[in-house]
C-alpha cells in the first residue's frame, strides 16, 4: 500500500480484499494506476497482463467443493452507447453512483470509443453459469463475456 501511495496512485477506493493479487514489483504500475483511475478505459486484453484470467465456457470445470470461482463479466461499449444507457435509466428515474463516475470519466472520450463495465462476483460454480442462468434481460450487452481466475 504504502508503494502505491508513493507512486502518487490513488488508493482511497482501494478493498484490502485486493491485496493478495497487487503486484509485488513496479512492473505494469502504469496498467494498476489506469485500473484504480479509469477502469472503464482498460480493456479485457489489458486486464488480462494484470490478473491470470482464461475464458469459462459450458465446458469448463467447476471448482472443487471448499472453492470459490471469482469471474468477471465484461461489456465492450461505445461511449455513446453507454450515455444513450445512461439517459434511458434516467428517463426511467433510475440512478445509480457508477452512472456518475461514467459520465465524468467518457466526457472528453469521442463518442465511438470502447469503454469496458464490468461486473465481479464469485460462484461455487463455474464463471459461465451464473450468465447462463440470468433470466433478466441484458442492459449492457447482447452477449455475455465470462472470464474465470485460474
Amino acid at each position: 500500500m504504502r508503494r502505491l501511495r508513493n507512486q502518487n496512485i490513488d488508493i482511497s477506493r482501494l478493498h484490502l480484499n485486493i491485496l493478495p493479487f497487487l503486484p509485488k514489483s513496479h512492473k505494469n504500475s502504469d496498467r494498476w494506476r489506469r485500473l484504480l483511475q479509469e477502469p472503464i478505459q482498460v480493456s479485457d486484453d489489458q486486464l488480462k497482463l494484470l490478473f491470470k484470467l482464461r475464458e469459462s465456457v459450458k465446458s469448463s470445470s467447476a471448482p472443487s467443493l471448499s472453492r470459490q470461482t471469482l469471474y468477471v463479466r465484461s461489456y465492450k461499449l461505445k461511449v455513446e452507447q453507454l450515455h444513450y444507457m445512461m439517459a434511458k435509466w434516467e428517463y426511467q428515474d433510475r440512478y445509480y453512483s457508477e452512472s456518475i463516475k461514467w459520465a465524468k470519466t467518457t466526457e472528453s472520450l469521442d463518442p465511438s470509443d470502447s469503454v469496458f463495465i464490468r461486473h465481479i462476483g464469485m460462484t461455487s460454480r463455474t464463471g459461465i453459469e451464473p450468465c447462463i442462468e440470468d433470466k433478466k434481460p441484458h442492459v449492457w450487452a447482447s452477449t455475455c463475456v465470462l472470464k474465470k481466475a485460474v
